[in-house]
């Protein structure tokens, strides 16, 4: 009867895949640009369109991979050192009813009671009590994981630069009541591996106002730079040339992708090429030259 029930389940678990087809776009599923820049104390806004909250539940029958898309995150900063994220605060929530799968059968049934019980407990949150900093950009972030009315203390391992939050935290599905294992514990895996990827939209002053780096033009970087000298030349420049210099690579990238003649191909190539050299470059600048401090 066991096994009659098992194969029943499976043959379910099947069903749901019907249609699959990936939850994430294709900017969500690219990696974040690899940057070295120290977070540098400003208040940042989330850029949705390249962040993304993932995670893939496992099976001994198949895997399916999952996001949700109503979510906040705030970082809360001490006023005497914003830069110093061991004097920092993180809250995050996440609407369970948001969940997207890559199996649009499986969308409803994470929300019922075995699952998250959504109607019950429609929102998880992440409250943290301490940063400790382990290496250059890398952190370990504890604090209070509430899933389904129960709370837990966590340590998330955290990459946090100027220009992205990244994590990866192995969930433990079981501590939480996620998940139906009545037809035994190997059916469904007992860990459920998230991935954070939180890009920040860069910001500047210009005539007293903060903007982002997206509606700046090469004449607002002009006239960013007047009437600076020294480090603070240098340290705005630096800040008004990686994105200008990103753009130029992104705008490559979809060349590569997009363009009909070998000749554009060829260009764009050249450009990611020695615009990401360049990036790299100033990016290990503004390190080496205690900017981000």
């Amino acid at each position: 009867m066991k096994k009659l029930s098992i194969s029943l389940l499976a043959l379910s678990l099947l069903a749901l895949t019907a249609c699959q087809t990936s939850s994430l776009t294709e900017t969500e599923k690219l990696p974040v640009e690899k940057s070295a820049v120290p977070f540098s104390g400003t208040v940042k806004e989330i850029d949705r369109t390249q962040s993304v909250i993932s995670f893939v539940g496992k099976s001994d029958i198949i895997n399916h991979e999952g996001k949700f898309n109503d979510y906040s995150a705030v970082m809360r900063l001490d006023p005497s050192e914003p830069a110093n994220l061991e004097k920092a605060s993180i809250e995050a929530s996440i609407q369970i009813a948001s969940v997207a799968t890559d199996a649009t059968g499986l969308d409803g049934h994470l929300q019922k009671d075995d699952f998250f019980s959504a109607e019950k407990f429609p929102t998880m949150t992440f409250a943290s009590k301490s940063i400790v900093k382990k290496g250059d950009n890398q952190y370990d972030v504890t604090g209070d994981l509430t899933i389904k009315g129960v709370t837990k203390s966590v340590t998330i391992t955290a990459e946090i630069t100027d220009d992205y939050l990244k994590a990866h935290y192995d969930l433990p599905r079981q501590d939480f009541g996620i998940g139906n294992d009545a037809y035994g514990k190997k059916l469904l895996e007992a860990t459920v591996p998230v991935d954070v990827k939180l890009v920040f939209k860069k910001m500047h002053v210009m005539n007293g106002a903060m903007v982002h780096d997206d509606e700046m033009t090469m004449d607002d970087m002009t006239t960013m730079l007047e009437g600076k000298t020294g480090d603070d030349f240098d340290r705005a420049f630096i800040a008004g040339m990686i994105p200008h210099h990103q753009g130029a690579v992104d705008m490559a990238k979809m060349a590569l992708k997009n363009a009909k003649h070998d000749e554009i191909k060829k260009m764009a190539a050249a450009i990611i090429a020695s615009q990401q050299q360049e990036i790299d470059a100033m990016n290990q600048w503004y390190k080496d030259w205690g900017y981000g401090n």
